[in-house]
């Protein structure tokens, strides 16, 4: 991947290029902090124009999470045109209780 990036980079004209890979995990909140103490971490994909793949996005990022041995949870908030049902292979209504899904 970082071959694959550096060959782009130059193929745009640029001399010398480097890439660096760096990642961080984010700090966990205390479970005091969070809306859902259950949940450790939250990842949101946003745009703040439609239809440019973010269903899609957020249904890999949470195939591939879960793959890599996460426990995941996926909540599409489009309440117009949810499509991550559809994306996952979903059939069913969501299930409802006390007026939470």
């Amino acid at each position: 991947m970082v071959a694959a990036a550096k060959r782009a980079v130059e193929a745009l004209g640029f001399g010398e290029v480097r890439v660096r890979v760096a990642t961080a995990a984010p700090s966990p909140m205390s479970a005091s902090k969070r809306l859902i103490p259950e949940v450790k971490h939250t990842v949101a994909v946003a745009s703040g124009k439609g239809g440019v793949g973010k269903s899609t996005v957020a249904a890999n990022l949470a195939v591939a999470l879960s793959r890599r041995g996460a426990r995941v949870g996926l909540m599409d908030t489009d309440v117009y045109g949810p499509s991550v049902p559809m994306l996952m292979g979903g059939t069913k209504e969501p299930h409802v209780v006390e007026g939470k899904i």
